[in-house]
């Protein structure tokens, strides 16, 4: 998720991209820098001034309307989707990443 102050970019990944999860989902921010990663394989490209995977399912790009406070450590952010672009149809699944063991069932 590609974020900036009021606006942040949710993407969709395609099911060929389901190698990049074991570095998007499963490493720490902290411990890599996941766009100069991405970036040195040339996976990104711009949408509406965001870097975004290639090839991805769909791109979203949503307005920060309102946030809710918890009486705990929990947060809701609410946003409107302004703009958003489909490139196919394929989509990664939670069932392809628990047959290509990534995740477990």
């Amino acid at each position: 998720v590609s974020q900036s102050r009021y606006y942040t970019v949710l993407q969709l990944l395609g099911a060929d991209q389901y190698r990049l999860v074991k570095t998007l989902g499963q490493q720490s921010g902290h411990a890599i820098d996941k766009i100069s990663w991405l970036a040195k394989r040339n996976l990104l490209h711009d949408f509406e001034g965001f870097p975004v995977l290639k090839d991805n399912s769909a791109s979203l790009l949503m307005r920060k309307t309102g946030v809710v406070q918890s009486d705990g450590d929990h947060v809701l952010f609410i946003y409107r989707v302004e703009k958003s672009k489909s490139l196919h149809e394929d989509y990664l699944t939670t069932g392809l990443l628990r047959e290509k063991g990534i995740i477990r069932a």
